[in-house]
């Protein structure tokens, strides 16, 4: 029996699962960042600014809510292979 560091052979990692409530609750924060955008631009407030008088414009809230709903509803196995594909053209392979 080989030797291991931790005392016992090195198990694969559990495999990653994205439970429905997850995805649930990242679509509804989207939504969120989408209705406050638009609550701000009816109302004609284009930014606001924050504690630290950093601006928060009202189209990136819209933006980033519209890329977080479908980013949510993605299979996990197409993100590895978009990761696996960068990953490969980075090396140089």
């Amino acid at each position: 029996m080989p030797f291991h560091v931790g005392g016992h052979k090195p198990n694969s990692p559990p495999k990653q699962v994205v439970s429905i409530t997850n995805r649930v609750l990242v679509t509804v924060a989207g939504g969120l960042l989408i209705f406050g955008g638009v609550y701000r631009l009816q109302h004609g407030y284009e930014y606001v600014l924050t504690w630290y008088k950093e601006p928060v414009y009202s189209y990136a809230l819209v933006i980033a809510g519209a890329i977080l709903i479908p980013l949510a509803w993605i299979p996990l196995r197409w993100s590895d292979r978009m990761v696996a594909w960068a990953a490969k053209r980075s090396r140089g392979d």
